[in-house]
């Protein structure tokens, strides 16, 4: 059976029309006949002809992230479910056939992969990082350890069993600041969570300095709101900062050396003598990565699929 057949990409978007279109784009590219759902809640539709194996609704505005994906599962007809943010680019590397592979081939119910984050306006590489947490409450704050077994909590591109993200649903009172909750109630229904490392997606987040963007102006207006109302639902004072630790072993070094500086005078002092070789490490990431997404995006938007009509899942 082909990976159409198998699995269907959910993506809920908000105000984020060339983005999600990007990575629309990106998919049909490798996946020509993945079945496609996307909410939108932005104040005005998407004008664009979709293809036959899309579903595209436009809601009423700003039902939220949580209450979007609820809505696009419960249209879901495949076996599995992909989820998708709506910033996200598809690469030769986002083989959805081995997440399939996984859950079809071990007790994990959800499998997610790893990110390459990209600030297209500043051409700033920021990391290439995979998310494999640990999730525990102690004196009230709910903190994070990275693990790489007995996994908790991913990032937001992962395939789950269609059926177990209709039994867990997201809190549709949670506009934003969704996930914390969302994986804590997984965790807690004892469902498995892991991770590979080879399959990737590029992540193009919007700037927080982008102040003219709609979707800028609208999240980080009410974050705070949501943060505390999480924190009310997960029973904690305080969500931990989670920190994305970068595979770069020169990046990773600089992260752990700026969450250790003020331990003492002495990792302050080789915090600041590194952080002028980071800089030169970043730019070199920068170039490498800006030339390897700019070349996606120039063979995404030729429109030519790189895959056959049906697309076999394969270890």
């Amino acid at each position: 059976m082909c990976v159409d057949q198998k699995c269907t990409a959910i993506i809920k978007t908000f105000e984020r029309p060339e983005q999600v279109m990007l990575l629309y784009r990106s998919i049909r590219y490798y996946y020509p006949q993945m079945p496609i759902v996307i909410v939108d809640d932005s104040e005005r539709a998407i004008s664009t002809t979709w293809d036959t194996y899309t579903t595209y609704v436009h809601t009423t505005y700003d039902i939220g992230v949580s209450a979007g994906r609820n809505m696009a599962v419960d249209m879901v007809k495949t076996p599995y479910t992909l989820l998708l943010d709506d910033d996200y680019v598809f690469t030769q590397n986002t083989k959805i056939e081995r997440f399939i592979y996984t859950l079809e081939n071990s007790c994990y119910k959800i499998v997610a992969g790893k990110w390459i984050t990209y600030l297209q306006e500043q051409k700033k590489f920021l990391e290439s990082s995979i998310l494999s947490k640990k999730m525990y409450i102690v004196d009230g704050v709910l903190r994070f350890q990275t693990v790489q077994n007995d996994i908790d909590f991913v990032h937001n591109f992962f395939l789950a069993q269609t059926d177990i993200l209709r039994k867990h649903k997201w809190d549709d009172s949670l506009k934003i600041i969704e996930h914390e909750n969302f994986f804590w109630n997984i965790k807690n229904s004892n469902i498995g969570v892991t991770v590979l490392s080879d399959v990737e997606i590029i992540h193009l987040p919007t700037s927080r300095k982008d102040t003219n963007s709609k979707y800028i102006q609208k999240r980080w207006k009410r974050t705070q709101k949501y943060i505390q109302m999480a924190c009310e639902k997960l029973g904690v004072n305080k969500i931990e900062t989670i920190i994305f630790y970068a595979e770069q072993p020169l990046i990773y070094l600089y992260q752990w050396l700026r969450g250790v500086r003020k331990k003492n005078i002495l990792m302050y002092l080789i915090y600041t003598l590194y952080k002028p070789f980071y800089a030169i490490i970043i730019r070199c990431y920068s170039l490498y990565y800006g030339f390897y997404i700019n070349r996606i995006i120039q063979q995404i938007t030729k429109g030519s699929s790189s895959h056959p009509t049906c697309t076999p899942y394969h270890k």
